[in-house]
């Protein structure tokens, strides 16, 4: 969801915003005074979140923190976005996104991890508990205070920061710019590679008078597109995009430098692909001679339906500095026992 620049909607629509904006204060209150329980695992657990609505990263952060303490058992635990199915469930390989969602299916398909999915994280964090597992990872439980972290990360989109951001619904965030307080590190994602000292120093001017937190900058990195059978796809081919992501247009403008896009076809994010649009899509790729590419995320509702026909994915990740690396994993280090 895209900052609201229209001044004068903002202003029809603050009345609104103003009562959401009272609602989440005083939930916030009752849990920051202790009237409300939440939950806290002796197990060390990172908690991952915004507070926008939708597409800064968090799944990419997902993974950069699995793949960043390769040497122990963790679970991640989620809601299970877009899923059909309720309750506490956990993820096999092998399911189908109606049951889990897209998002911890394609966790749970490219790790060697454990995924559950519960509108009460409580419930997951207490399987993981079960599980002995040694690392929780809480996805997208900025707002379900019922549950706590030992660190919280905050991701915030670099060209829609918080900072500038509105509640909602005149803009997108889900409470107050003030809930960064909560956050140990601010990480601003989707950086422009070359972003400067000076742009830095602003963004955490900024992000200074809501919170005391460290911040951090990433952008995103994208690697070689593969098939289903592992199969490169050769730079400069003609492709056909398919995206039910958010904001896809970082994903669009890296193809673009690197393949010859012929077409791009955007869905709402997690949107839940029909045969017959699928089949359109393979029609027009065969009947053209382009491949078909998708995101991570889409490949999983995108396989049952493709058959024999090939589709590449683009696999993102955060990409920091060295220097902000070091920062963050030295610090999360810290949570491991021995």
């Amino acid at each position: 969801m895209e900052v609201n620049k229209n001044p004068l909607l903002r202003i029809v629509l603050s009345p609104f915003s103003g009562l959401y904006g009272l609602i989440t204060k005083l939930r916030n209150t009752a849990f920051d005074r202790g009237i409300s329980p939440h939950y806290q695992s002796e197990i060390p657990s990172i908690l991952v979140g915004n507070l926008s609505v939708g597409g800064t990263g968090k799944t990419p952060m997902i993974e950069f923190l699995i793949e960043a303490f390769p040497q122990l058992k963790i679970a991640v635990i989620s809601r299970g976005y877009g899923r059909k199915s309720k309750g506490l469930l956990k993820v096999n390989p092998q399911g189908s996104s109606e049951d889990y969602g897209d998002e911890c299916l394609q966790i749970a398909q490219k790790y060697l991890v454990h995924v559950w999915v519960s509108e009460k994280r409580k419930l997951g964090i207490q399987a993981a508990e079960q599980a002995a597992c040694q690392l929780i990872l809480l996805d997208d439980a900025f707002q379900h205070r019922h549950v706590s972290g030992h660190r919280t990360l905050l991701l915030s989109r670099f060209d829609q920061p918080f900072f500038s951001d509105f509640l909602l619904p005149g803009g997108g965030l889900r409470e107050s710019r003030l809930g960064a307080q909560r956050a140990d590190f601010i990480i601003f994602t989707k950086c422009p590679p070359e972003l400067t000292e000076s742009q830095e120093e602003a963004y955490r001017a900024r992000s200074a008078y809501y919170s005391k937190s460290q911040v951090l900058f990433s952008h995103l990195k994208y690697g070689s597109l593969k098939d289903q059978g592992g199969q490169p796809l050769e730079e400069g081919q003609s492709i056909i995009l398919v995206t039910g992501i958010a904001n896809p247009e970082p994903l669009e403008a890296h193809l673009q430098a690197h393949f010859t896009v012929a077409a791009v076809h955007r869905f709402k994010d997690h949107h839940d692909f029909k045969v017959a649009e699928i089949q359109n899509l393979i029609a027009s790729a065969q009947r053209e001679n382009r491949a078909l590419v998708c995101t991570d995320k889409d490949r999983v509702k995108l396989l049952p339906l493709v058959g024999d026909q090939a589709i590449y994915t683009v696999p993102v990740r955060h990409h920091f500095s060295e220097e902000y690396q070091k920062l963050l994993i030295n610090d999360l280090q810290g949570l491991i026992r021995p």
